[in-house]
């Protein structure tokens, strides 16, 4: 059994260790707050991935008035609009190429939002 310390003493370990575990979780806290705010799903790359894909789609498919069947598609479509298709389509992906690029640039790394490991404590020091 350890000797007994003056009332002051105790006090201000007390305080020391509660602020430093009031540390913790405050940091706890932030990095919770950083991980479930919006800004970071929306800083996620595949969230612009599937955006592009669900864009590309919505563009290329042709209108609901104007779904052709297949037999009359093949007979409609000369090779002008083949070719105008063919150049619009490889336009939006090369701007969707761009734009994934430059976003991904400017998206900071996944390994610096791993979790930090919890520092270790003291039980076995108390009264």
């Amino acid at each position: 059994m350890s000797p007994k310390l003056p009332a002051d003493t105790r006090i201000a370990e007390a305080r020391t260790r509660l602020s430093a575990n009031l540390g913790a979780l405050q940091q706890r806290l932030t990095r919770a707050r950083v991980l479930t705010s919006p800004g970071t799903y929306l800083r996620s790359p595949w969230l612009k991935v599937g955006l592009g894909l669900v864009a590309g789609y919505l563009v290329g498919r042709p209108s609901r008035k104007q779904r052709p069947t297949p037999v009359a598609a093949s007979a409609s479509a000369g090779l002008v609009h083949a070719a105008a298709r063919a150049a619009v389509t490889s336009l939006a992906g090369m701007v969707i190429q761009r734009l994934m690029a430059d976003l991904l640039a400017a998206t900071p790394q996944v390994a610096a939002a791993a979790p930090e490991p919890a520092a270790p404590t003291d039980r076995d020091d108390r009264d």
